[in-house]
């Protein structure tokens, strides 16, 4: 309760800042001059927005265990996922390292254009994943994905679309 109360004052402060640096910059850049009244306004309304959104926005939690399996000591496991949109070929790949105590040790996201299909969407979150583990020094890596097909071709091999055998190629690099 009293943890809550402080981190209330303080995202007041920090509205209240952000508001009276907002006010100025807008007098300095644009030569508009924003009375303490419309900064106060600010405030309130920002305040009132980011209470709004916590109500809204799901609350951060734990990992839950059960469904996610850690790797063994002195491993990383990467987790890669992505969503793809067919009507613009565009998609968003990401993913996630975490080591056995399920501490994020990295991640990213990426937005694509004229991605063909899901599968390639995948294999691609894979390869930038894995590729991200390399350049930061990962040696042990277990990979996880819910892409049955980039996860077959890269135990099968190839199946004759350029596209996605190039980065299932560069994936077993």
């Amino acid at each position: 309760m009293v943890q809550d109360r402080a981190e209330r004052v303080w995202e007041k402060v920090v509205i209240a800042v952000w508001a009276i640096w907002w006010a100025r910059n807008r007098q300095t850049m644009k030569g508009k001059v924003v009375t303490r009244h419309e900064t106060v306004a600010k405030i309130v309304s920002m305040h009132a927005e980011i209470k709004v959104l916590k109500e809204k926005l799901p609350a951060i939690r734990e990992v839950d265990i059960d469904l996610w399996k850690p790797p063994q000591i002195s491993w990383v496991k990467l987790n890669f996922d992505a969503a793809y949109k067919a009507q613009s070929n565009k998609s968003c790949s990401g993913f996630i390292i975490r080591n056995e105590k399920g501490e994020v040790m990295g991640s990213g996201i990426t937005l694509h254009s004229n991605i063909l299909d899901v599968g390639l969407s995948e294999a691609v979150a894979c390869y930038q994943g894995l590729l991200f583990a390399k350049e930061t020094g990962f040696v042990n890596v277990e990979v996880e994905g819910d892409a049955r097909v980039v996860i077959e071709k890269v135990i099968q091999g190839e199946d004759g679309r350029a596209d996605l055998d190039s980065v299932i190629a560069d994936i077993k690099a």
